[in-house]
């Protein structure tokens, strides 16, 4: 690496840059362009509010556990799907949470209403409106994108640097 003009160059052979430009420009066609209101937006219901879902239902399920020994021991996939975000570090969190508040905030209302929603048309018998959030939410999950963005959905680990870390 050389300085110039206090700014650092990284000198790398030609085939490294094109494959930097090319993930560049990747990242820039399936991401575009937003403000950061927006992407604080976006980020909180991908990510930050999923992460407190995930968090709070292995939460309320650890809290159960100690009245019904069983119950860890029959999670199956779906449960162990849901919360192995949870594993996460909370420290990471925090900061995260307090970061993006008001977006996590805004996140987390339309969430529990979703929730308040599928629990009215529960209590009330509602098979229509179970079956039409049910094909909804099957629809969007079966048409989440491929390649960049779900490769991470594959893959259980990556390595960075000399760290590893857990996507």
């Amino acid at each position: 690496m050389q300085r110039i003009a206090r700014t650092r160059l990284i000198i790398q052979p030609q085939e490294s840059a094109l494959g930097v430009t090319a993930a560049y420009l990747a990242l820039h066609e399936l991401f575009g362009r937003m403000v950061p209101a927006g992407h604080d937006a976006l980020v909180a219901l991908v990510s930050h509010v999923p992460q407190l879902a995930a968090s709070t239902l292995m939460d309320v399920a650890a809290t159960h556990e100690e009245q019904h020994r069983a119950l860890l021991r029959l999670a199956a996939g779906g449960f162990r799907d849901m919360t192995r975000i949870a594993a996460s570090h909370p420290e990471i969190w925090l900061d995260i949470l307090a970061a993006n508040r008001a977006a996590v905030l805004d996140g987390l209302d339309a969430y529990l209403a979703a929730l308040q929603a599928a629990r009215r048309w529960i209590a009330d018998g509602d098979t229509d409106a179970l079956t039409g959030l049910l094909a909804r939410a099957r629809s969007a999950r079966r048409n989440l994108p491929v390649g960049a963005v779900a490769a991470a959905e594959d893959r259980k680990s990556t390595r960075l640097n000399s760290s590893h870390i857990t996507i």
